[in-house]
Parts: C-alpha cells; sequence; structure tokens
C-alpha cells in the first residue's frame, strides 16, 4: 500500500457541498485522496487499494443520489477496508446512512462510521437561498466537524451511523424517496433555458449524468435527470429555470470549488 493510498474518499458533488467536505476531510486524515464517483463505472477496492474507504455526498429526497446508487452497484470490495461516509443535507438527513449502510451490508462488509453535516441548501425548487451570515456560519460549523469526524476515523472507531428521527427515516423518506426514484428521469420537462442563455456550454459539461446536449446554441435534456441541479446552479448568467419555482432565486454555487472540479471526468 503506498503511502498516499491509506485512505480514499469517493465523492458525489454537483454544487460543490460534498466535494468540499471531502476535501476538508482528506486534508485532516492525511495520506488520503478523494476520487470522483462515476456513475456506471467498475471499481474493485482491496487491501492493496487503501486500508480506510470513505463515501461522501449530498442527501438526495432524504436518500442516496442515483448516480451514488448506480456506482454503489458496480463497486466490489474485497479484503476488509475500513469504511466510513458522510452527507451534506439543508433538513432532515432521514435514511441516506440507512441506506447505504444496507448496500455496503449487502457486500458483506460494514459501514463503521456515518456522519451528518449540514450544509447551505442547493435544492433551489424547494430550498429558498440562506442569508450570508447563516451560511458562513455553516462553513465554520463543518471545518470544526472535521475536526472530530477525522479522529474517529483516523482511530477505525467504530462510531456507528447518524440519522433522522424513527418515523422520517422509515416512512416520509421511503415515500418521497421512492416516487423519486421511479420519476426522478422525467422530471427534466421541466427545465427550460430563457433568453439569457448565451450557448456557452457549460450545463453540458457539468451534467454528471451525461443528460444534456446542446442543439443550435441551446442546452437540450434527454431524460436522464438525476434532479442534482448542477446545471441550474452553475449557469453563469442564470438562465436556466425549473418550471416556475426558480425564477427570480439566488443561485448556490459553495464558494471554495470551481465548476471544473465538477464536471465529470
Amino acid at each position: 500500500m503506498t503511502e498516499d493510498h491509506k485512505t480514499v474518499i469517493f465523492c458525489f458533488s454537483a454544487t460543490g457541498n460534498s466535494l468540499k467536505l471531502a476535501r476538508d476531510m482528506a486534508s485532516e486524515i492525511g495520506s488520503c485522496k478523494v476520487e470522483q464517483i462515476k456513475e456506471n463505472t467498475p471499481v474493485v477496492i482491496d487491501d492493496n487499494y487503501a486500508g480506510r474507504i470513505g463515501f461522501v455526498f449530498p442527501v438526495h429526497a432524504y436518500g442516496l443520489p442515483i448516480i451514488v446508487r448506480r456506482f454503489l452497484k458496480n463497486l466490489a470490495i474485497k479484503g476488509t477496508p475500513y469504511i466510513f461516509a458522510a452527507v451534506t443535507c439543508a433538513g432532515r438527513p432521514a435514511a441516506a446512512l440507512i441506506q447505504l449502510k444496507k448496500y455496503i451490508a449487502r457486500k458483506g462488509k460494514i459501514l463503521s462510521a456515518g456522519f451528518i453535516i449540514n450544509m447551505p441548501g442547493s435544492y433551489l425548487p424547494l430550498h429558498d437561498l440562506q442569508e450570508p451570515y447563516v451560511i458562513d456560519r455553516m462553513y465554520k460549523v463543518e471545518e470544526t466537524s472535521v475536526k472530530y469526524l477525522a479522529e474517529r476515523i483516523k482511530n477505525k472507531e467504530n462510531y456507528g451511523i447518524e440519522a433522522g428521527k424513527y418515523s422520517a427515516n422509515r416512512f416520509v423518506s421511503f415515500l418521497v424517496y421512492l416516487c423519486f426514484y421511479f420519476l426522478h428521469n422525467i422530471f427534466d420537462i421541466f427545465f427550460r433555458a430563457d433568453g439569457r442563455c448565451d450557448g456557452c456550454g457549460l450545463c453540458a459539461h457539468i451534467c454528471p449524468a451525461g443528460n444534456i446536449s446542446m442543439a443550435d446554441g441551446r442546452p437540450k435534456w434527454r431524460r436522464r435527470c438525476v434532479q442534482c441541479m448542477a446545471c441550474l446552479q452553475w449557469c453563469p448568467v442564470e438562465s436556466i429555470q425549473f418550471f416556475n419555482t426558480t425564477k427570480g432565486k439566488k443561485r448556490y454555487k459553495n464558494p471554495y470549488v470551481n465548476p471544473w472540479d465538477i464536471i465529470p471526468r
């Protein structure tokens, strides 16, 4: 095992919150690298790959992002690595870590630690952007929390997983996530680019699902949406709208991340 592969964090991030968390964790843990989660990309992990394996991603509809689900299905874990996770959310985390624990268990492994970190909301159809002082406070709490969870990870503690209330985990999140899972790929019928669109194509490049193509200098959504909102939030001229729910709302991108960090590669 090489020194810089003692810990690997697999990260999915659309607007930068989870990527900032993953990078901060890597810095605190040391001898750690961050790799991008890509859908349908087989990965085999064994003790020579890393002794500690982490997953960092946002909560989507009270559960796992679609791309994270697809990644986990193609993931093979050999040996006995220490496995941990951290999720970012703007409200209730509900069953995201519980779902992850079950995926890991199906592979005969144990999710030893799972942490929840509150970050600014990025699902614009439901969240108005918080006030700047609230966002700054979240960043400070995140940076402080990372120091605590990094110690737990470095010591390979059997910490357990953090979760929301039982009722939310078992009932509310189940129903919401079930609808999200079966309907997510048709939600992009509500996306449109208004007259400000200048045809730069950033939305097509940044979409993690490869769901956007450019036709006559305009974005076209292709019914493979995963509802991450990367296209809407990163549009340089804020021309992308989702139905009528996002018009006039302030956009959000984590200021510690740039779009080239997010673009799938």
